[in-house]
């Protein structure tokens, strides 16, 4: 079971190698952040270095107000983009988006856009080695969990499908920007900073979304 310590939605995936003997690699990684609220968030430029790699979108966003924040579509980088899992039954949303190239990506951006105006943060990993079957990258993405809580830490059980697997997951707190500490034989890829108190809700309570990318 992969807990995430204190944060209030999570959503998790496994990804698959080629084969039982394969490894999966990460190649690019790139993030980027909004600290004043809109609706679209763009990575800095990045390029791939082989074929065949599954590209991930990792979100996190804060709330306002009405039905709760959602990621309305992924765009960039010259592919076709799907939603793996969505995670927003409390304040915010963490969803993972993915995407197949078949072709290595030079200077390429990838742009996420929400449902409302809000603070977020976005991560773009690319992997080697990955499963190339299916669509846009469907054949890579083994289990798929998801978890939340009012509070305390949400936890999904997943059970890998094929040897050399990798579980990847992204999480969001709305109200308690805090260190997280990775579970044993986790780490922790890359968490938001701490976005400013001025974001605050009208209740003045400061909401954070940090992205803990495990």
């Amino acid at each position: 079971m992969l807990r995430l310590n204190r944060l209030l939605a999570a959503a998790l995936l496994v990804l698959i190698a080629t084969s039982a003997s394969a490894a999966v690699a990460i190649d690019a990684s790139v993030s980027g952040d909004l600290t004043s609220k809109s609706t679209t968030l763009t990575t800095p430029a990045f390029s791939t270095a082989a074929a065949n790699e599954l590209l991930l979108a990792f979100i996190s966003t804060d709330y306002l107000s009405g039905a709760n924040t959602t990621v309305t579509s992924v765009t960039g980088a010259g592919v076709t983009w799907a939603l793996v899992v969505r995670t927003n039954a409390q304040s915010g949303t963490s969803e993972i988006w993915r995407a197949f190239a078949p072709s290595p990506l030079t200077g390429v951006s990838v742009t996420a856009t929400t449902s409302q105006s809000v603070v977020s943060s976005l991560t773009v990993i690319s992997f080697t080695g990955v499963d190339a079957s299916g669509t846009n990258g469907s054949g890579a993405i083994g289990a798929i969990g998801s978890g939340n809580g009012s509070s305390g830490a949400p936890a999904a059980t997943l059970v890998t499908t094929r040897a050399n697997s990798w579980v990847f997951g992204v999480g969001n707190d709305y109200d308690n920007a805090i260190a997280r500490t990775p579970a044993t034989g986790q780490s922790i890829v890359r968490t938001a900073p701490r976005f400013p108190a001025a974001q605050a809700s009208p209740s003045a309570t400061p909401r954070r979304p940090p992205t803990d990318t495990t």
